[in-house]
């Protein structure tokens, strides 16, 4: 009787670790809690999946479901304060890995229709500075503009707001995809 005790025992306990060994047949490399037959990236910690199958995992992806876009890079994001009867502007530099660059704003007080008419925003772009863009309607807009060989260099921006009846805060941005 004892005996059959003992070996009962000891198949059980085979049993028992023969079962919780095959959850871990399968091995994961960077023991990021993913097993190798389904992690994407079996040898970094930080990913495992890739949405859309670019190679670049999703935690770092910053467009995991567009296969041509990975990056963002902030030119501008902010909130500005703007005077009547000045004008504002900078520059940034476009590289030839860029796909679009975007610029979109939102005046955040409230005007008289006729002063969305004194506030305009402008973009210049490479090669001899032109115009792309020249925009009256400052109420919310958000404009994409694609990169190709003839637009890459320097591109400038400006903000100019012209007779209101008080200070104008535009909630504006510029960044490039990537």
């Amino acid at each position: 009787m004892k005996k059959q005790f003992v070996i009962i025992g000891i198949v059980a306990l085979l049993v028992s670790v023969g079962l919780s060994g095959c959850e871990n047949a399968v091995p994961d490399n960077d023991g990021d809690g993913y097993n190798n037959d389904i992690d994407a990236f079996p040898f970094d910690k930080t990913e495992w999946l890739d949405t859309d199958k670019d190679g670049y995992g999703d935690n770092s992806d910053k467009f995991p479901t567009d296969t041509n876009l990975h990056e963002r890079y902030d030119i501008m994001s902010t909130i500005g304060v703007y005077f009547p009867n000045h004008q504002y502007s900078s520059g940034f530099y476009v590289y030839n890995d860029s796909k679009y660059v975007v610029v979109s704003w939102m005046v955040m007080n409230s005007l008289y229709e006729d002063e969305f008419q004194e506030i305009s925003f402008s973009v210049r772009k490479p090669p001899e500075n032109e115009f792309i863009f020249y925009y009256y309607d400052m109420s919310n807009e958000s404009i994409r503009f694609p990169i190709n060989s003839s637009n890459w260099g320097y591109w400038s921006y400006e903000f100019a707001v012209g007779n209101v009846t008080q200070n104008i805060t535009i909630n504006h941005e510029i960044y490039i995809l990537k």
